[in-house]
């Protein structure tokens, strides 16, 4: 029987990477001189992948890895309002408002009654508070957590710390790579729901061996029927 469901945020209960993918066509316009549309693209995913390892997940990582793209494809030419602009799509890419998916405030008020519930969030700390408390479900939560990177390591960490059984546990999220295969790996169930497309980074990975322990579903209003599968096996 499951008794603890963990929520990854951004593209399972709200929509986020949108407003990236917007915020990356602006950038590419403004060096639309200097490169093409799709090389522009491949490079800043380039840049972001290194950067991680340095400024981990976030507005603040991505916002400096369009200034460093920028930097190399003009060779260091880019001009200073160039700069001035990128880093005002940085600020934008906060002011968005954030908007649930339909269906989420309402499913979640039902699980609550029932399941521990654990938000487990990545990116910068400053800008997860600011969509959680505009989210307005964090007192629907009993534990909140927001991580740097998704690692097994990290995983563990949360599931030891509030004595979770990993095998009544689901994890749910649109990331195979960052909510599914992670938290798989410790014994928990998967379920992944696919919003609207995601950032490419997060599709490198393939889907988990396990299929007995592994479900997709569309929308997240889908998971009561999931959890019905799994505690009536």
């Amino acid at each position: 029987m499951i008794s603890t469901i963990a929520f990854d945020a951004d593209d399972t209960l709200w929509s986020n990477n949108k407003h990236f993918n917007t915020t990356e066509d602006t950038f590419k316009s403004l060096l639309e001189e200097y490169s093409t549309s799709s090389d522009l693209s491949a490079h800043l995913l380039k840049v972001e992948k290194k950067n991680i390892a340095y400024h981990g997940f976030g507005v603040k990582s991505f916002t400096l890895s369009m200034i460093e793209t920028a930097i190399e494809v003009t060779q260091g030419r880019v001009p200073t309002r160039i700069i001035s602009q990128i880093l005002d799509l940085g600020r934008e890419l906060q002011r968005y408002p954030l908007v649930l998916y339909p269906g989420v405030r309402n499913l979640i008020e039902k699980l609550s009654n029932d399941y521990t519930l654990i938000m487990i969030t990545m990116g910068d700390l400053f800008d997860q508070e600011r969509k959680i408390a505009q989210s307005g479900l964090g007192n629907l939560f009993d534990q909140i957590e927001i991580v740097s990177k998704k690692t097994p390591e990290n995983y563990r960490s949360i599931f030891d710390r509030y004595e979770i059984d990993c095998s009544s546990c689901v994890m749910v999220g649109n990331s195979i790579r960052s909510d599914i295969l992670p938290s798989m790996k410790l014994g928990c169930w998967g379920v992944l729901v696919s919003n609207e497309p995601n950032w490419e980074y997060e599709n490198e990975a393939s889907k988990p061996m396990d299929s007995n322990r592994y479900f997709e579903i569309s929308e997240l209003i889908q998971l009561k029927n999931v959890l019905l599968k799994i505690n009536s096996a």
